[in-house]
């Protein structure tokens, strides 16, 4: 897979194009081109980076995520920054992974390199499983007539 078209893209907070980025909005943008999946923006959820909502959005949205040990390429990487887990990457195979941050272009790094190893929470692989699951039974008591 090629990744040049998502290096170098500026960072720009609640970016959600090729324009400007955040880490969500470079998680979204290549969900929809390599993978063909519409992750939602969640920009109506927080303000920006530093905003705590950042931290209930991601704690509300989980379910759709799976924590893995064996990532395969596209599963989103996350860290902790100041002692909350509120950043995303893209594993891109090799120890790596593809993200942006403020004040940075969007880059590729090592999941071992001293920024980010001690940050690193685990690999995280999308699901479409139901968020929420009925079971209905009838009551014990009602009687069916047919």
């Amino acid at each position: 897979m090629n990744y040049d078209k998502y290096i170098g893209l500026p960072y720009l907070e609640n970016g959600r194009t090729e324009a400007g980025i955040d880490c969500w909005g470079l998680a979204r943008v290549f969900y929809r081109d390599q993978l063909n999946i519409d992750l939602p923006s969640y920009t109506n959820e927080y303000s920006g980076s530093h905003d705590p909502a950042v931290i209930e959005a991601i704690s509300r949205y989980r379910e759709n995520w799976e924590k893995t040990e064996t990532p395969t390429i596209g599963d989103l990487c996350l860290f902790n920054i100041l002692g909350e887990p509120t950043h995303v990457g893209i594993f891109v195979g090799n120890n790596k992974f593809l993200h942006s941050r403020e004040g940075r272009d969007s880059v590729i790094e090592t999941l071992d390199n001293t920024k980010w190893k001690n940050r690193f929470q685990g690999f995280y692989k999308y699901t479409t499983k139901p968020q929420v699951q009925v079971i209905g039974a009838p009551h014990p008591l009602k009687i069916s007539a047919f």
